[in-house]
């Protein structure tokens, strides 16, 4: 049987009962684990057990009735998704850059997540490469600045510490791409453009040199990042587990790296504009 947590099967158990059959209350957990999984518990170890969970915020317990907690759900799903994905790029070609001028490159992902990983996998190797320090970026949406800000915020504060200047502009000025922003603003620059200088919807673009990083999303996924962002008008209305399901949610993107000095000096033109 696959275990979840290996160090602690009658978890492992409980997560799967509740699993298959939501809305159990605790003796007709104990029950099941007996049946099912010749489970020798007492009620009142169960009854720990559960309690363990509920603090944990592994299970929720409403009314007497068990069911597992959709946001921790989430996080299982973002953390299988990342660990997938870079396990991927670790097969990838470390030495792939510098390229030549005029040279492009494109890799595949099926996720937002997956888009997140590639695209790190692709900076940290072009800042190992050619040490440019001025990162400029534009994105349609700042979704990526609102998944687990905390830990966002100690990344972007690594970034800095070596001596990276970034400068965000984000196409939208709805109530999450203003809260993006004031995530960003105490370590790098970032402003809302007056009038975007590329597309306002499922666009994104990096600037690193000579370097230039794109991402165009499939249109499905535009659309639900589209409809969410627009949904969200104060903190009240923000649902982390939904956002956090967006970045499962499967969708064929493509992210293309290329080096092209000139085409990278019109492009850092236009974003450096919108901070004028």
């Amino acid at each position: 049987m696959f275990a979840f947590d290996p160090l602690h099967p009658q978890q492992n158990a409980i997560i799967e009962i509740i699993a298959l059959s939501p809305n159990l209350t605790i003796s007709e957990l104990h029950e099941t684990l007996k049946r099912r999984y010749n489970v020798s518990i007492s009620l009142q170890h169960v009854y720990r057990l559960v309690t363990q969970m509920v603090e944990e915020q592994m299970v929720l317990k409403t009314k007497g009735k068990l069911t597992l907690n959709l946001m921790w759900l989430s996080y299982v799903g973002l953390f299988a998704e990342r660990a997938r994905m870079s396990t991927a790029m670790a097969t990838l070609d470390s030495t792939m850059f510098p390229l030549e001028e005029g040279q492009k490159k494109s890799l595949s992902a099926n996720s937002l997540m997956g888009v997140e990983t590639i695209w790190n996998h692709l900076l940290i190797q072009l800042y190992q490469s050619t040490l440019e320090k001025n990162l400029f970026k534009y994105y349609s949406h700042a979704w990526w600045q609102l998944e687990k800000v905390e830990t966002q915020k100690k990344a972007y504060a690594e970034i800095a510490k070596r001596g990276i200047n970034c400068f965000y502009v984000f196409g939208n000025n709805g109530f999450l791409d203003k809260k993006g922003a004031e995530i960003l603003s105490p370590t790098f620059k970032a402003t809302i453009a007056k009038n975007p200088p590329f597309p306002t919807e499922g666009y994104n673009l990096n600037v690193y040199g000579e370097y230039i990083l794109e991402c165009v999303f499939p249109e499905k996924l535009t659309k639900h990042l589209e409809f969410f962002f627009d949904g969200v008008k104060d903190e009240a209305s923000f649902d982390q587990e939904l956002f956090l399901d967006l970045f499962t949610k499967r969708a064929a993107c493509k992210v293309t790296v290329w080096r092209n000095a000139k085409q990278a000096e019109a492009l850092r033109a236009k974003i450096e504009q919108c901070f004028s």
